[in-house]
């Protein structure tokens, strides 16, 4: 699924012309991959496996959310079936009864869907600003070059706006590094 679309862009810029529908197709595309660089999850509904290492928490994290479903877990290569709970909203896995998961040096395998049905507005949003402060700025200090469909480079300016890391900010989650 798409995030943004050059029509999406092409409204936004109030654009009726269609000679550059594909420096704005290209750039939608070099907007949305950006995006999902920042995000550093998924955002459409996707099968996932995720593997932690060292036991002992009260919750393991998983990256990508919102969590659709939890279809296995495993412990050191074997089916583990203990009464789990998650949160969709933020992907913690946690022990029902309040425990803690197995200590020590464990691997613990979760199969589960994450993503959003429908891309949430802010996130296009941020899409649409980037690719369109790029279309505006083409030609400046700072370029990056984007690839055309008809096989020509075209430079942009590679610099994210504030206003997609503001718009983007709720969606990443903190991590310690």
């Amino acid at each position: 699924m798409a995030i943004i679309t050059a029509a999406d862009l092409k409204t936004h810029l109030g654009k009726t012309s269609t000679s550059d529908d594909v420096l704005l197709g290209a750039m939608a595309n070099a907007a949305e991959a950006a995006v999902r660089k920042i995000l550093e999850r998924v955002i459409e509904p996707s099968d996932i496996t995720a593997e932690f290492h060292d036991g002992g928490y009260e919750s393991i994290w998983l990256k990508n959310y919102p969590v659709n479903s939890l279809s296995k877990l495993e412990l050191d290569g074997d089916d583990w079936l203990p009464d789990v709970t998650y949160v969709p909203e933020t992907g913690e896995i946690f022990l029902t009864d309040g425990g803690k998961f197995p200590p020590g040096r464990r691997i613990i395998e979760a199969d589960y869907n994450a993503g959003w049905q429908a891309v949430p507005a802010d996130i296009k949003q941020a899409a649409v600003i980037t690719a369109a402060a790029w279309y505006n700025r083409r030609g400046s200090e700072g370029k990056a070059t984007v690839l055309m469909s008809d096989g020509t480079a075209q430079n942009i300016s590679d610099e994210i706006p504030k206003e997609t890391i503001q718009l983007l900010r709720p969606y990443r989650k903190a991590t310690l590094r």
